[in-house]
């Protein structure tokens, strides 16, 4: 096991730029960091993306003033997960393969080719 890593920060509502971390967590072979949890180390983890959901949604009940995203390793590249992410309406960016399709403008497309076809 390498590692698993989500963040999450507080952006600009102007410039789109972070403005501050709120949480991150870190999961390694020794164990989960978290920056929500005290200084105990969590010797275990039995669903990361579960933990990831339940610090997602403990987030977003603080309702910031300014947009609160959640960066989230690949491991998120869950597509039940990204569902219930989007139908609450919380803004995330994951990593993701770039040979699984999405539906991007009513066709399915690699990943990949969506990148190239968005600008911001």
């Amino acid at each position: 096991m390498g590692y698993a890593l989500q963040s999450s920060l507080i952006l600009s509502d102007q410039a789109g730029q972070p403005l501050a971390p709120i949480a991150q967590r870190l999961v390694t072979v020794h164990g989960s960091y978290a920056t929500y949890q005290g200084n105990e180390l969590s010797a275990t983890v039995e669903s990361h993306l579960d933990e990831v959901k339940y610090c997602i949604g403990q987030l977003e009940q603080l309702k910031f003033v300014k947009p609160l995203v959640h960066i989230i390793d690949r491991e998120a590249d869950s597509v039940e997960h990204m569902r219930q992410w989007e139908a609450n309406n919380y803004l995330w960016l994951t990593h993701a393969k770039k040979t699984p399709l999405v539906k991007f403008q009513w066709q399915s497309r690699p990943c990949a080719q969506v990148a190239d076809a968005l600008s911001f």
